[in-house]
């Protein structure tokens, strides 16, 4: 991962490439920290990829519970008949 992450790129990673993006980062951070070196440009990395992680589980949430009121929603009128 290059030190100035572009978020159009970690936008067009799968979910598969964004997870083990993360475990690289992190693992390296942790390895950076045992030898004391910095870490801030790794921890922008991180932070890239973490938010990015959160938004495409928020949208996987949001999503599930449009489906469950469309379901409901379908079902409701279903039996009004």
């Amino acid at each position: 991962m290059s030190k100035t992450t572009n978020i159009d790129d970690i936008a067009r990673l799968s979910d598969g490439e964004l997870d083990r993006k993360l475990s690289t980062v992190k693992r390296l951070i942790d390895t950076s920290r045992r030898k004391r070196e910095k870490t801030a440009n790794l921890e922008v990395d991180f932070c890239y990829l973490k938010r990015e992680s959160e938004i495409r589980e928020r949208r996987r949430q949001a999503h599930a519970e449009y489906q469950q009121r469309l379901y409901r929603s379908r079902k409701h009128r279903a039996n009004a008949r």
